[in-house]
């Protein structure tokens, strides 16, 4: 539903300290969702499997490519790669603990010679799997796995062309229970009112218990704990006055850590029932942000001796809200490739190819003096 931005945050002793690292994916979350938010549809996406899966490539990157990451992406250098691994253990741990499932997993599918110092960086960072790159079947077979059904099919077959020489996935999946459960015997049938004054029928959730709640002349939002109150959904809802856009653009990250110190108060809560699958393609996106190089002339230097570039970034992604709780998953793939490269002969030989429009003159030559000047568009006579 698009009046709502979510955001699952770690657990809260993990807020209390936030790292450089953590306070660069926040900034990146709301800035892709500004990015991504199209008005009148709806927007679910994980920067956190985005900013992870990026990661890995940045740790292969040099020079002014890895300069760019730094700016773009918020990366803090390289206690990027400690304060990753610091926080993937911390939300793997809260799911091995059993109060809610909470998995973080990567992997790397290749068929050239990664270079030791990456593949051990991709080990004890990234906790990352190495897997032969044979198609899209076993790639997508991975991601299925890993979130237990809900996204289970990423890449066609088509997409593992032959100059594909690596491919770098992260899936992050989410399922708890409120703290506070809905109750389904009450939900009912209401209105959801959309921008351009049309309105819609919804499941309405209601419940009044006690939260941490704020409000201001711009929104009010809501923080709502699943069990073990180490993950919660913060909810920011626009005065009626007020539009999404409008939110997104204004909304900080220390917006987002305010409410966290909110006084719990009695709410009562009315929430819709709903349920995404989103996809995006993230390369143009990332582009509008300022990420370029990656894309084409980047320097992977630290990667493989292959000279190779990002060709295709895409995120699935999905969210079910309903009464007992909340699941969510997202996978992203990355499709590294081999970058266009001239050959020897090429170097030696030079050609002039005149199959798109071009100038030319006439002139006298002992003089130097021009006669004609002329530009062909269409060569048809």
């Amino acid at each position: 539903m698009r009046i709502f931005l979510f955001l699952l945050l770690v657990a809260s002793n993990l807020q209390a300290q936030h790292t450089q690292t953590i306070e660069g994916i926040n900034l990146h979350s709301l800035e892709l969702s500004k990015t991504l938010y199209d008005r009148g549809e709806n927007l679910f996406c994980s920067p956190l499997s985005l900013s992870t899966a990026l990661a890995m490539t940045y740790a292969g990157s040099n020079g002014n490519t890895a300069r760019e990451y730094e700016k773009v992406m918020h990366y803090p250098g390289k206690q990027t790669f400690n304060e990753i691994k610091a926080f993937s253990d911390k939300l793997n741990g809260l799911g091995a603990a059993g109060k809610v499932s909470l998995n973080i997993d990567n992997a790397l599918w290749f068929r050239t010679q990664l270079k030791p110092e990456f593949e051990e960086r991709m080990k004890q960072s990234f906790g990352a799997s190495f897997y032969p790159l044979t198609g899209a079947k076993p790639i997508n077979d991975w991601a299925n796995e890993k979130t237990k059904g809900r996204i289970p099919k990423v890449l066609e077959e088509a997409d593992i062309t032959p100059d594909i020489k690596l491919v770098l996935t992260n899936a992050i999946y989410f399922k708890g229970k409120w703290k506070s459960t809905f109750d389904s015997a009450i939900t009912h049938d209401a209105p959801f009112y959309q921008p351009d004054g049309n309105k819609k029928d919804c499941k309405l959730m209601y419940q009044k218990s006690t939260f941490k709640y704020l409000e201001n002349s711009n929104y009010q939002a809501l923080e709502l704990p699943y069990s073990g109150e180490e993950v919660v959904m913060q909810v920011f809802l626009p005065r009626s006055n007020s539009t999404v856009e409008k939110l997104l653009a204004e909304l900080k990250p220390e917006d987002l850590n305010f409410l966290e110190k909110a006084y719990p108060q009695d709410v009562k809560v009315f929430l819709p029932r709903f349920k995404m699958e989103t996809t995006y393609d993230l390369i143009e996106p990332l582009k509008s942000t300022g990420l370029n190089l990656p894309f084409s002339g980047g320097d992977f230097s630290k990667m493989t001796a292959e000279r190779l570039q990002i060709s295709k970034i895409v995120q699935k992604a999905f969210v079910e809200v309903k009464e007992e709780g909340t699941e969510a998953a997202a996978v992203t793939v990355i499709l590294m490739q081999t970058t266009s490269t001239r050959s020897q002969e090429n170097d030696l030989v030079p050609q002039f190819r005149a199959d798109r429009p071009f100038f030319f003159l006439l002139r006298e030559k002992s003089t130097g003096l021009i006669l004609f000047t002329g530009v062909v568009e269409n060569p048809d006579i």
